[in-house]
């Protein structure tokens, strides 16, 4: 076997094929718009002038991490005036016991609400707590009130 003629693993260049680098290896190509998807009308090409950023979405604004305060006592106490509001309708008892402990919460989460913010919430566990108290009262004193008047046979 002879040196002269090595075996290339890549099938001749035909010379007369044009290449399809470009003539300068820092030259590049327009902005072309991507292709649309199957079933979609075609995308419309950019605007003369175009360049990459001047279509599409526009860059993001630099997010700057903020931490509020946060008053776990306000939002203890308004979740409990909530489930007292749901509960004096149905068990009265346990309606009560929790807009107590919900008003005592809301009050905390109140008188915190100065450094630690959650102001809203407070005063409105505080609200829906006193009022579930006040309604589970009422139909407890209205309940009593009925089934101890019925005659007994």
């Amino acid at each position: 076997m002879s040196q002269d003629n090595p075996v290339s693993p890549y099938p001749p260049v035909d010379p007369s094929i044009p290449s399809y680098a470009p003539a300068d290896p820092m030259a590049q190509a327009a902005p072309v718009a991507p292709a649309a998807p199957a079933g979609m009308p075609p995308a419309s090409q950019p605007f003369p002038g175009a360049t990459a950023s001047s279509y599409g979405y526009a860059a993001p604004y630099p997010v700057t991490p903020t931490s509020q305060p946060y008053n776990g006592l306000a939002v203890a106490g308004m979740i409990l005036g909530i489930i007292s509001m749901v509960f004096c309708w149905t068990s009265i008892f346990f309606g009560v016991w929790v807009g107590i402990v919900g008003a005592i919460l809301s009050g905390l989460g109140l008188r915190n609400s100065e450094k630690e913010g959650g102001r809203t919430m407070a005063i409105v566990g505080l609200v829906l707590s006193i009022l579930a108290i006040v309604i589970g009262i009422i139909i407890l004193i209205a309940g009593v009130g009925f089934f101890s008047s019925q005659p007994t046979y």
